[in-house]
Formats: C-alpha cells, sequence, structure tokens
C-alpha cells in the first residue's frame, strides 16, 4: 500500500525571505582525511590517487 507524501511548500516564493548556502566542496576530501587520521590536523594535507607517478591532486587544505 502506498502513502502519498503530504505537499511540500514551494522553494521560491514571495513570503519566504531568500537563503544562501555555502558548500565548501573543495575541502571535504582533506577534512574527512583529517577525520580519519588525528595526525594530520594542523598540518597541510594533499590529496591524490595513491600508488601513481604522476597524479592529478583532488584537493589540498592548508
Amino acid at each position: 500500500m502506498f502513502r502519498s507524501l503530504p505537499p511540500t511548500p514551494p522553494l521560491w516564493s514571495a513570503d519566504r525571505p531568500p537563503a544562501v548556502i555555502l558548500l565548501n566542496v573543495a575541502d571535504f576530501a582533506a577534512a574527512v582525511e583529517r577525520l580519519k587520521d588525528a595526525s594530520l590536523r594542523g598540518r597541510p594535507v594533499i590529496v591524490a590517487p595513491q600508488g601513481a607517478a604522476w597524479a592529478r591532486v583532488f584537493d589540498m587544505r592548508e
């Protein structure tokens, strides 16, 4: 048996003030690595593929 979802308000309307959301996706990979390894906290971090002779840097955080 399927139930219908309640109606959702529109994202943009005259009675809802505009909102700005900032997502800093660039720091996400470095932040995850710092959570996984506490010894990286407070140090510069570069995230790149492991084992590659030449690698494109995916993320860097100072």
